[in-house]
């Protein structure tokens, strides 16, 4: 638990080979409630020793009523802007105003293809963070273990 009960966990991010990557976290607030906040975009080499994350979709909301799984992207389902709900299209704008590309950059400190882990420092916090793959195929392991 976070400051006043407020938590984020878990927090996954789905990486795809061609460099799409999606966001799920799981947030839980007194009064509130909880649910999950999601993004989707891409992940690609900035330069030999730098990536650099780029969001430009986001979303709130579980895939079902007792909020225990990521919604999928409302756009994805959706054929137009104007078939996503108002609250949809309302998170997007804000997400995208919020998102500063200026902190989508991370120096990579350590990549071990073999050993399924990657650090990367995070500027902001001026701290590193440690990524280990769960799996190739997230998406299956996610519908086992819920």
């Amino acid at each position: 638990r976070g400051c006043a009960g407020l938590s984020f966990c878990p927090l996954r991010y789905t990486i795809t080979e061609d460099g799409q990557i999606v966001s799920d976290v799981r947030y839980k607030v007194p009064v509130v409630g909880q649910g999950w906040l999601s993004s989707s975009g891409t992940v690609r080499l900035q330069n030999e020793d730098d990536i650099e994350l780029r969001f430009d979709k986001f979303w709130i909301g579980g895939a079902d009523v007792d909020q225990t799984k990521p919604r999928p992207n409302p756009e994805a389902e959706a054929s137009s802007v104007q078939a996503r709900s108002t609250v949809d299209n309302l998170i997007n704008v804000v997400g995208n105003a919020a998102f500063l590309e200026d902190l989508g950059s991370f120096p990579v400190l350590f990549f071990s293809d073999e050993a399924d882990i990657c650090i990367f420092k995070f500027p902001p916090l001026n701290s590193a963070i440690a990524a280990y793959r769960v799996s190739s195929n997230l998406y299956k392991d996610i519908e086992q273990t819920w």
